[in-house]
């Protein structure tokens, strides 16, 4: 099994590739299908609708985790989350401090091919979820029917932008500061096992969305409202029943907000990595995942 440094420091990796293009594509068609169902039963359960994501994101990780095994045999790393692929690449380059062979930013090769492969898997999921939209629309699952695609995509509140920045401040700074950390923690001094890692970070981030639902939630994954701010374009130009003045108003606030999420995103995964980089140096310790 390829551990994150080998991984990081490689240009290409098919087995990486693949791992990251299939979590994220089950990543985004499930959080899609969750929409579908939150719209169509009008669940406003806090609790479960957290439930619904956290749930979605350990399924993603674990369905790649079974296919891998049976493709390739392994147990791969799996980001998902593109905080946690930056966050790793710049901490990682504690282990080529004093590398003879390689250099102190190699560590960053990765980004080059795993950032791009999440978006490529998250962008197919969302098309692959409306083809299936599509399909089950026609069925007899007449249920379905009155949750129209844009319902699916757009969200129902108008968060002031200066709220929507500070919430998503505070939500990604938790987020970045405790479940990237996790994966840090030494498995022979801990016992930890994979699937260890796996249930302690999904508890936490389950406290982390629970939470955020009060708020409105988050944006969790910045790839993910990459994709919703693109398809919910599309859908907004083509509608004929909009004003154009909404549609304005609407496109004008999806992109704000993400790139508002986007800086937020580099901004607190870079600087929270530089600083656990420095204490690692300053200790003289070793990344061990």
């Amino acid at each position: 099994m390829m551990r994150s440094l080998n991984i990081l420091t490689k240009t290409w990796d098919y087995g990486t590739a693949i791992t990251e293009f299939g979590a994220n594509f089950v990543l985004a068609f499930l959080i899609m299908f969750v929409f579908m169902i939150i719209r169509s039963k009008k669940i406003e359960n806090k609790l479960v609708i957290s439930s619904f994501f956290v749930f979605v994101v350990f399924i993603s990780i674990i369905s790649t985790w079974a296919w891998a095994r049976v493709l390739m045999n392994s147990f791969p790393i799996v980001y998902l989350n593109p905080i946690n692929v930056i966050f790793d690449a710049i901490v990682q380059m504690v282990n080529l401090q004093n590398s003879s062979t390689s250099h102190l930013t190699d560590s960053l090769k990765g980004l080059g091919y795993i950032l791009p492969m999440q978006l490529v898997g998250i962008l197919s999921g969302f098309v692959c979820f409306y083809i299936f939209y599509i399909l089950i629309t026609k069925s007899k699952q007449t249920y379905i029917k009155a949750v129209a695609f844009n319902q699916i995509l757009f969200k129902t509140d108008n968060q002031k932008t200066v709220y929507f920045a500070f919430k998503d401040f505070i939500f990604i700074l938790i987020y970045t500061a405790v479940i990237p950390m996790i994966s840090l923690i030494n498995p022979v001094a801990s016992g930890l096992r994979r699937i260890d890692y796996l249930i302690v970070s999904m508890i936490v981030l389950f406290v982390i969305i629970y939470l955020s639902s009060f708020f409105e939630f988050y944006t969790f994954d910045i790839l993910l409202s990459f994709a919703f701010a693109i398809f919910s374009t599309f859908f907004l130009l083509i509608d004929q029943n909009s004003d154009k003045q909404t549609i304005k108003t609407e496109l004008k606030n999806t992109w704000l907000h993400f790139l508002i999420s986007l800086i937020i995103t580099l901004v607190i995964a870079i600087v929270l990595a530089i600083i656990v980089y420095q204490i690692f140096i300053q200790g003289q310790h070793r990344v061990t995942i």
